[in-house]
């Protein structure tokens, strides 16, 4: 018991390690005091905390177990697992600044070490409270009753699937929503910066065409078919679109002033007494990408104040606080995205893309966001800073249950937190149905086929042609493995030898 007991330890830090620093590519352009303290300034959104806890507790629970093997006390147990988890995440938020992608925040070392704590109690309550009522239950359970529960699983399973297929497409735009820059249309979300010019197109740029944009600012020739407004802004006027299919922007608010565009001659500057719309609606843009679900927005912009919140409204094509196609904004030094579809409603507020600290300075950013059915792609400056967020599954799934706003950063968190509902309980299941059928090698080996790979791949199957994607085949290997870890935890009976089943009375 004591070697099943430090194997599980194994197993569940070698979890915490991979899920953390996972693809191990550090980099050691932060290797500084400065650099290490700066990156712990980053806010942990409510979802990814709860994660963070459910990540440490197997490692608290199997650190616990261990303790208990070699009689350690109640109270020494809970220091112990405490203080491990406590420093192991410490050094785990310290090795993900030196990772490109993953951010740190002190929240997460709170919610780690609450996590192996939690963990260190459920097996003290397990031991003392809860062995009796499960080993009486088992008796109770018969193997028709567990494949019904099966069955009834897998059909809730298609059941909540099937509406996340169609929940990204933008068919649901708005025809009658005017171009705003620097503001909402009712003048009540103000952005004070500089815009030098704005690019739409009904189609998601290549990374060829990105590249272009980046290092000429301009479009390179396989963009102008699908080009439907451009806007080359500047401070002296002349707000025209430059393919003649839309109307010129116009001011808003207090008349303009040129003595206030004194940055650049390039750039338009709009205040929170000043912006530009369009006088009618910008049907075109939303009639053209509504039929195709894709598009591009490339900008340049620099803030003008760091920190503003609303969040503040760069561009968007909306017709007030609560309705849009699109937006894009600043809220403190973040970049905000809102894109109105089925999921995220008709404000775009189920599903907001933010990355931190774009906007921590004043410089001139340039930015290519595209849309490509359920994919978000935002670049920022150069082809190699790219958030993406890959919209089905999880993120529909977790917004439609949590109404979360989706930080890149956090992605991880919430394709790990959904496969472990979705698989875990299918794994559990499928191990207590294996506990009943001991001694039935090929009917158990027939179980893990049609058990797990199966409803693993047809979900991938489901979502990949529901979505015009290719077959996720990480997150394939993902859903085997985490019903196969929760199956072979059940199946090994590691509950019934850390409470063992009380011996018939002589």
């Amino acid at each position: 018991m004591l070697q099943r007991a430090k194997l599980f330890v194994i197993i569940s830090l070698l979890l915490i390690l991979a899920v953390t620093l996972f693809p191990f590519d550090f980099s050691p352009e932060k290797l500084s005091i400065q650099e290490i303290t700066k990156g712990f300034h980053h806010v942990s959104n409510p979802l990814d905390f709860i994660v963070n806890i459910l990540l440490f507790i197997p490692f608290g629970f199997s650190c616990s177990w261990l303790m208990q093997l070699k009689n350690r006390s109640g109270i020494e147990k809970i220091l112990a697992v405490l203080g491990i988890s406590v420093s192991l995440s410490t050094i785990i938020e310290v090795l993900q600044l030196f990772l490109s992608g993953r951010f740190s925040t002190k929240a997460d070392i709170i919610a780690n070490g609450l996590g192996g704590f939690l963990g260190c109690l459920s097996l003290i309550l397990w031991h003392f409270y809860l062995s009796d009522s499960f080993t009486r239950s088992r008796k109770f359970l018969k193997p028709r009753y567990l494949v019904l529960c099966l069955i009834s699983y897998l059909i809730m399973m298609v059941w909540v699937t099937i509406p996340l297929s169609n929940a990204t497409t933008l068919d649901n735009w708005n025809t009658n929503f005017p171009l705003v820059l620097g503001n909402e249309a009712t003048g009540d979300r103000p952005w004070q910066g500089y815009i030098d010019r704005l690019a739409i197109f009904d189609r998601p740029f290549s990374e060829e065409d990105v590249q272009y944009f980046f290092t000429e600012g301009s479009f390179a020739l396989s963009t102008p078919n699908s080009l439907i407004a451009f806007y080359q802004l500047s401070a002296k006027g002349g707000y025209r679109d430059s393919t003649g299919k839309l109307p010129a922007l116009t001011w808003q608010g207090h008349s303009f002033s040129e003595r206030k565009a004194k940055r650049t001659k390039e750039a338009v500057y709009v205040t929170d007494s000043q912006w530009l719309a369009t006088p009618i609606p910008s049907s075109l843009i939303s009639s053209k990408i509504r039929r195709t679900s894709q598009f591009t927005l490339c900008t340049i912009v620099a803030t003008a104040k760091p920190e503003q919140t609303g969040p503040a409204r760069i561009i968007s094509l909306s017709s007030d606080p609560y309705h849009r196609n699109f937006t894009l904004a600043q809220e403190d030094k973040d970049l905000v995205f809102r894109l109105r579809t089925p999921l995220a409603g008709e404000n775009g507020t189920n599903v907001e893309f933010l990355i931190p600290d774009v906007f921590q300075d004043t410089n001139y950013h340039r930015l290519a966001i595209a849309y490509d059915d359920s994919v978000v792609k935002i670049y920022i400056d150069e082809l190699n800073r790219i958030y993406s967020w890959q919209l089905m599954p999880e993120a529909a799934f977790l917004a439609k249950s949590f109404l979360t706003r989706f930080s890149y950063e956090g992605m991880l968190s919430y394709k790990i937190l959904y496969y472990l509902l979705v698989f875990a309980p299918l794994g559990s299941l499928l191990g207590l149905l294996s506990l009943m059928l001991r001694g039935k090698l090929m009917l158990c080996s027939l179980l893990l086929g049609v058990g797990i790979v199966f409803p693993a791949g047809a979900l991938q199957s489901f979502l990949a042609t529901g979505n015009h994607t290719n077959l996720n085949s990480t997150n394939f290997w993902l859903s085997i493995a985490i019903a196969l870890s929760t199956f072979f935890l059940v199946r090994s009976g590691i509950l019934l030898e850390i409470a063992p089943l009380p011996k018939p009375a002589t």
